[in-house]
């Protein structure tokens, strides 16, 4: 029963999918309030990312961000909780490494202008230590994680490339990467938070 999920890699109507609105789907499946960022048009539909919230969502957002090859975002929802809002981003980096650090670049350059509380999470195709992370921690503070740490493949991982970040938010426990093998190539990543 999350209160907010980040979902990458999702179909909207595309022939390889049987022409499903997945994020429509799975919002009616679980009761949440569910939106679609579109990465591209692929196979009669789009390709991107998707929000789910126990909340209701107001605007949302998709920021392009550089790079060549398959095009790669950020996908923006404002969330109400309670009577206060917060920025909930999903994201999801190139394979190449010289294109996630422009794009981690160019999201903490969008980022950096927001004065609400945000929470950034995805698939950074990156690990903690790497230069695209340490662009985004200068902007935004990392979650840490609990060992185990790795998310991918999800069968038996090797490495650790999905994280959060947030501002003015306050982890109450250490994030977990769940023991879920089935539902996606990546593990899910589960955290809790309070407001600062």
């Amino acid at each position: 029963k999350p209160d907010l999920v980040a979902l990458q890699e999702v179909d909207q109507t595309c022939t390889r999918s049987g022409k499903v609105d997945q994020a429509a789907e799975l919002a009616k499946l679980t009761g949440m309030h569910g939106v679609f960022g579109k990465a591209m048009d692929f196979q009669g539909g789009g390709y991107g990312q998707a929000i789910l919230s126990r909340f209701p969502i107001g605007e949302t957002k998709v920021h392009a961000l550089p790079g060549r090859g398959e095009p790669r975002i950020a996908f923006e929802a404002e969330i109400s909780i309670g009577e206060k809002e917060t920025r909930f981003i999903s994201v999801h980096l190139d394979l190449d490494a010289a294109q996630r650090l422009e794009q981690a670049k160019a999201l903490t350059q969008v980022l950096s202008a927001y004065e609400k509380p945000m929470i950034l999470c995805g698939d950074f195709n990156d690990g903690p230590n790497s230069p695209t992370l340490k662009e985004i921690s200068n902007a935004l503070k990392p979650v840490p994680k609990r060992a185990p740490v790795l998310t991918c493949p999800a069968g038996k991982p090797t490495e650790e490339i999905d994280h959060m970040f947030v501002v003015r938010w306050v982890p109450t426990t250490e994030m977990v990467v769940l023991p879920e093998a089935v539902a996606s190539d990546h593990r899910p990543i589960l955290a809790e938070f309070r407001r600062d």
